[in-house]
């Protein structure tokens, strides 16, 4: 029982057939996950003791930083909404995080698109 085991954990990356079902389910999972939306609040090292006023000013920062000169030219998608415009997505922003809820965004250069997203702790 035990070589089987070991078979398992060493051989799974190369061979899918000694995977189990069960582990292969959590990892798919765990792809999917992090492949679309990058957690926006990492650029910070002391973000967990931030007010959430300085939190919001940092992430809202940020974003207008990877957007550069050409951020009024994005589209804003943001969940059940219609398409913003800069501002409004800025002023969504903020106020989701000062109302406790984590915030991530994605920017798609090529489209001129960026997908913002939030979701309460312990749900992500």
């Amino acid at each position: 029982m035990a070589e089987g085991a070991r078979l398992e954990s060493v051989y799974t990356a190369t061979y899918r057939e000694f995977e189990s079902l069960t582990h292969r389910h959590i990892l798919e999972k765990r792809r999917l996950r992090a492949s679309f939306f990058v957690p926006a609040l990492y650029v910070h090292r002391n973000y967990r003791f931030m007010s959430p006023e300085s939190k919001a000013e940092k992430l809202a920062e940020n974003l207008l930083l990877e957007l550069g000169s050409s951020a009024e030219s994005y589209q804003f998608l943001i969940p059940d909404w219609e398409p913003q415009d800069c501002s409004m997505a800025i002023r969504w922003l903020k106020s989701q995080i000062w109302e406790g809820f984590k915030v991530s965004f994605e920017v798609d250069s090529a489209a001129k698109k960026v997908y913002l997203k939030s979701w309460e702790e312990g749900f992500d």
